[in-house]
């Protein structure tokens, strides 16, 4: 028996807090990373196919069944970086520390390794790393 999720589109939103409503972009230099990260960008990081494909690619995560049977469901916040060339890097749950996470968490974030490479943001016509935040709910559905 395969396990669903229902994910509500809260991380429509949140993306869209990249139009900060000015021309000014913010960032700051990630030392972990050696590159400049920015939050806001005219032109922020793109999923193949948009919202609604990052929305089916994500409902698509196989959660353990154990997690299902304990009724173990909630929010989960994915933060990550879409680099100048699509990749995904630095993946975390919210502001947690790795030994924290969940299991749920965890299988969570490793379904963003599966992820495909995103069309990478822009400031100034040129590709920037960009920090993305994701809230999703997980509830389980038959």
């Amino acid at each position: 028996m395969r396990i669903g999720i229902k994910i509500k589109a809260c991380f429509l939103l949140l993306s869209s807090a990249f139009f900060s409503g000015s021309s000014e972009a913010q960032s700051k230099y990630d030392s972990l990373l050696k590159m400049t990260v920015y939050t806001f960008v005219e032109r922020p990081p793109v999923f193949p196919g948009g919202e609604e494909a990052l929305a089916r690619f994500l409902s698509k995560i196989d959660y353990p069944k154990v997690e299902k049977d304990a009724d173990i469901q909630g929010k989960i916040y994915f933060s990550f970086v879409v680099d100048t060339t699509g990749s995904i890097l630095d993946k975390r749950i919210g502001n947690k520390k790795e030994s924290q996470y969940t299991n749920l968490e965890k299988v969570a974030l490793a379904a963003l390794d599966k992820m495909p490479k995103w069309k990478p943001g822009e400031q100034d016509g040129k590709k920037v790393a960009v920090r993305f935040i994701i809230p999703m709910f997980i509830g389980w559905q038959e």
